[in-house]
């Protein structure tokens, strides 16, 4: 089963531990991840290996629940991620580093598609590599709003 990576990095001004808490918050990523329709993290609050997710996405118009696995965690600096369902299995990594007086975020992703939905591949290949930056983007305007309230 072939495997399409994306990576995506974007500079924040925003400490690393501020932009760690709202990386790491699952219940927030609707506010940036395109397409998130509902995410519920168990236990609920900061991620430590072995939390669940339950995901609903909207992805080239196909509403699709998935659930997911906190597999690691670096405290306030990284979590890996796995992810399984009917149409596809992905896994990836939310890392912050400092970086010149601020930080520094890496979206790092992994999916393969499943038999019957490989013919989607070059359309996702296009598509999901914009989504992933433009999901940085959202990211930092959440965490300068969040910094300022």
């Amino acid at each position: 089963m072939p495997t399409m990576r994306f990576l995506a990095t974007i500079e924040m001004t925003s400490l690393p531990a501020d932009v760690f808490a709202v990386l790491g918050d699952y219940q927030l990523d609707p506010r940036w991840r395109r397409g998130v329709l509902d995410m519920r993290p168990e236990p609920p609050g900061p991620p430590v290996a072995g939390m669940t997710t339950d995901e609903v996405i909207g992805f080239l118009g196909i509403t699709t629940r998935t659930p997911g696995e906190v597999t690691a965690v670096i405290p306030g600096v990284m979590l890996a991620w796995r992810a399984a369902g009917t149409r596809m299995v992905a896994s990836g990594t939310r890392r912050v580093d400092p970086a010149d007086g601020g930080a520094r975020v890496t979206l790092e992703t992994e999916i393969r598609l499943q038999a019957g939905w490989r013919v989607v591949e070059p359309l996702l290949a296009l598509i999901y590599g914009r989504q992933l930056r433009g999901d940085l983007a959202r990211l930092k305007e959440l965490v300068d709003d969040h910094g300022r309230r």
